[in-house]
């Protein structure tokens, strides 16, 4: 669905709402919508100097120098998918910023036909649509009143014109000087009341536009606190993503632990058997008789499996096998359950340097059962016989520590259990030993400090603390060459104390105070050669007192005057 199919909405949203007196390019405007869309994810830049471009503008894009960046780019550069997505990207976000709602819903419908958008560009893209479609909505109101006041005005001319006409009258009638006087006095104090009756309803307007403003302003203030919520919650998804991600290299294994199971039930008909032998026959074996050991056949020749019963029960070794008569699985039963250890093998095909195909058998699992339960030591191996992981069980339930590796033979992943839940130590490696996250749990909730590291640099990422779950301790953040991003503290989820930003280049970027949650105390920002941008005081999350904005030199450029989160009216 397009951003906006009628024309009439964007006129009068361009009509009530374009006050900036911004004025894009047209030229590098009709090339950036006039550019194919493609499949962003696969996309890359023409060069590295494309690249570089791109990433100084995704940096500065709010500076007031970006948009002639934007265009030169446009007008004279070549442009494959990842130049024109990104351009038409970022000259939508400007040309929204200074207010051309009409270029900018032109922008944003042309980045919605484009595929492979990131997740996070998306909900950019939603946020802006949506606000578009409130401006419209908010436009047809404006237009809706303007009329009205036509109307009214309308009205008023006309019924002033008839007043005019009756004044006449009266003047060459001349009649009734008195009446005329009388009525002239009436006439005036009519328009003495429909003057105040005017001025009240400007000043009713004016107030009622003032609660709306204030109404967007929280409502902005909302959505950011929701989008702070979705990028917690984002973080913690990736992170519990990291965290199960060891079991899928065990996928293969499993499997074959699950297939071994179906094939140690015997009382299934397995597809391609094709007889069992004739010495004692199936009703026999379920009426109880004793001793009996069944013997089946894939072909009438080759030995599929062997199962002893007692008492219509499995009971003792089982064995099944492969086509070319090697091991597949080998258990033991006691009164129908698995009891005592279980075996898993594998045929593997393998192809070598000279291009030969050899076959491997090999122990691909090995673990205990307890009248059933799995009870013990579980073990998976890898084709070279490499431990791939090693677990315990205590009536079925995991207990202890839990180690998997790499094939060959790298640790990737430690934890501990207890009673089945996470309990202890956390930790996650790379296969060159570089470690991915390190924590600790308690009764299944983090507890404790946990750090996170960049893949590529092996740089601290995160150092978080928890207690039970919750963030409480201090908290860091970096970026990926290890230059601090956002130092704070939480207490039970919810900031207190300092908080600091930073630039990538180590420079502070916000400086602000939190209490039990909210903001109290002075903000302060930054630019980034490390002059005062903006100076406001928070109470209760609210901006109480004067907001003064300066320049780079440290003039100032603008004084706003709050009260607990609303402008204070100027005399």
């Amino acid at each position: 669905m397009k951003l906006i199919k009628k024309t009439t909405f964007l006129s009068i949203l361009t009509y009530s709402m374009s006050v900036s007196g911004y004025d894009p390019d047209p030229i590098a405007l009709e090339i950036l919508l006039d550019q194919n869309t493609c499949n962003v994810s696969r996309s890359k830049p023409l060069s590295n100097s494309s690249d570089r471009k791109i990433n100084y503008i995704a940096k500065n894009y709010k500076d007031s120098s970006t948009q002639l960046r934007i265009e030169e780019l446009a007008k004279v550069s070549s442009l494959g998918c990842f130049e024109s997505y990104n351009l038409t990207f970022f000259y939508a976000l400007i040309t929204y910023q200074n207010e051309d709602y009409n270029e900018s819903a032109k922008l944003f419908d042309k980045l919605l036909q484009y595929e492979g958008i990131s997740e996070n560009n998306q909900k950019i893209i939603d946020s802006r649509v949506k606000r578009l479609k409130k401006q419209i909505r908010l436009a047809l109101e404006t237009e809706r009143q303007r009329l009205q006041r036509e109307a009214a005005e309308k009205a008023a001319r006309e019924e002033a014109q008839r007043i005019v006409e009756i004044n006449k009258e009266v003047e060459r009638q001349k009649k009734e000087r008195e009446l005329e006087s009388r009525l002239r006095k009436k006439l005036e104090e009519e328009a003495k009341a429909k003057e105040r009756e005017l001025e009240e309803r400007i000043k009713k307007e004016i107030a009622e536009r003032k609660v709306k403003e204030e109404e967007t302003r929280q409502l902005r203030a909302k959505i950011e606190d929701q989008n702070k919520q979705l990028e917690k919650v984002e973080n913690e998804a990736t992170e519990a993503l990291e965290i199960t991600q060891a079991i899928d290299d065990f996928k293969d294994l499993e499997k074959l632990f699950n297939l071994s199971n179906e094939l140690s039930d015997r009382s299934e008909v397995v597809k391609g058997v094709i007889e069992c032998e004739k010495d004692f026959k199936n009703d026999e074996i379920n009426k109880g008789r004793s001793n009996v050991k069944l013997k089946c056949y894939s072909d009438g020749v080759t030995l599929y499996s062997e199962t002893n019963y007692k008492d219509g029960k499995k009971q003792g070794e089982e064995k099944s096998y492969f086509k070319d008569g090697k091991l597949r699985t080998r258990s033991n039963f006691n009164l129908g359950k698995l009891d005592g250890l279980y075996e898993v093998y594998s045929l593997i095909e393998e192809q070598g340097d000279d291009s030969e195909i050899s076959i491997t058998h090999h122990l691909a699992f090995q673990g205990y059962y307890s009248e059933g339960t799995k009870q013990g030591k579980h073990v998976y191996y890898f084709s070279n016989q490499r431990l791939g992981k090693r677990e315990f069980y205590e009536s079925g339930v995991l207990e202890g520590e839990v180690v998997s590796y790499f094939k060959s033979g790298q640790l990737e992943e430690r934890t501990t259990y207890k009673t089945g839940v996470f309990d202890g130590p956390f930790e996650r490696y790379l296969e060159d030993g570089q470690p991915v996250i390190i924590s600790n749990f308690k009764n299944g909730l983090k507890d404790g400090q946990e750090e996170i590291y960049h893949k590529e640099t092996g740089q601290v990422l995160s150092r978080i603390n928890y207690l039970r779950g919750d963030f409480n301790g201090p908290f860091e953040e970096f970026y990926s060459d290890g230059v601090a991003r956002l130092i704070g503290e939480f207490s039970r989820n919810k900031r207190v104390g300092l908080w600091e930003a930073f630039f990538n280049d180590g420079t502070l970027q916000l400086q602000t105070k939190y209490r039990n949650g909210k903001l109290n105390g002075i903000m302060e920002q930054y630019y980034e050669e490390g002059t005062l941008k903006v100076k406001v005081k928070y109470s209760n999350d609210k901006k109480n007192g004067e907001e003064v904005f300066f320049d780079k030199e440290g003039n100032v450029k603008n004084i706003t005057s709050w009260r607990m989160g609303r402008v204070k009216p100027t005399n």
